[in-house]
């Protein structure tokens, strides 16, 4: 077993597989009086044959790398597959609250991925669910409910996280309809804004110089779709992801808000474990 990254066929240092740093699997023929020769890892591996042993079925969670639909039935826990940024606060996700079975209720608090700054562990406390990446090629897709949202800044969203200087974010942002949301990293909600409306917002924020960005779509949503919105991240290729947005009730009205390079998710020649996540 040793501990590697999926590189891509470019010179560039950064150009590592969006999934980070993974734990491989390689045959080592060691002899003896001999040193141990390890088989080059690569993406199709041969070894020893072990025979047709089923999947471990006991243990918590589910396989690793394995596709999962979650609909957090009432009486269930969180699974131990999710994984949080700072530590969670009980009480922040209730599995099938009263009235609303097969859901998953998230608090509100008033700190986002950033950060005061993109650096600090805000006092203030954060609302933040996630899975690892485990595939190049993968899709992850959540359905919020927003028709709590009444503050303005207000925001619910999916991300590509790997940690708090290295994210980008699809968000239901809430503003004024006649001033779209902006970009600070942090921004006091105010209760003296009125017409408050909702909107498709993707941002982000990394360090590595050549994929710096703010803004890439600030998109108002449509009123059309309702309180009930998909949002959903694509890995559809190795290098970038697409960012889209739905009604549940009609997913023909998907519309793909943005893209961003995933390359950016990466610090110095450090690559680590990207996740996709639902932030509050």
């Amino acid at each position: 077993v040793c501990f590697a990254s999926h590189l891509l066929h470019h010179v560039s240092l950064f150009c590592h597989d969006r999934r980070g740093r993974e734990t491989a699997l390689t045959p080592v023929t060691w002899k003896v009086r001999e040193w141990p020769v390890f088989t080059n890892a690569s993406g199709n591996m041969n070894s020893w044959h072990l025979g047709p042993e089923s999947p471990l079925e006991d243990g918590e969670g589910s396989l690793v790398a394995s596709s999962a639909h979650l609909d957090f039935p009432p009486g269930s826990n969180l699974s131990p597959e999710f994984v949080h940024w700072r530590f969670p606060v009980n009480g922040s996700y209730i599995v099938s609250p009263p009235g609303h079975p097969n859901s998953l209720q998230l608090a509100s608090y008033l700190s986002n991925l950033m950060g005061a700054g993109g650096r600090s562990a805000e006092p203030k406390l954060q609302t933040f669910i996630a899975r690892r990446q485990v595939h190049s090629v993968s899709t992850f897709s959540t359905t919020f409910d927003i028709s709590t949202f009444h503050s303005q800044e207000a925001e619910v969203g999916v991300a590509a996280h790997l940690e708090q200087l290295y994210h980008r974010d699809l968000g239901i942002a809430m503003s004024s309809n006649s001033t779209p949301p902006v970009t600070t990293c942090y921004k006091r909600p105010s209760s003296n804004v009125t017409n408050l409306v909702p909107y498709l917002r993707l941002r982000g924020i990394t360090t590595v110089p050549s994929f710096i960005f703010h803004d890439l779509a600030i998109v108002s949503l449509p009123a059309a779709w309702k309180n009930r919105i998909t949002l959903k991240i694509r890995a559809s290729n190795i290098t970038h992801y697409t960012f889209s947005a739905g009604p549940v009730s009609s997913q023909s009205q998907k519309q793909d808000i943005g893209f961003a390079p995933g390359l950016g998710l990466t610090w110095d020649l450090q690559v680590g474990f990207p996740s996709v996540s639902i932030f509050f």
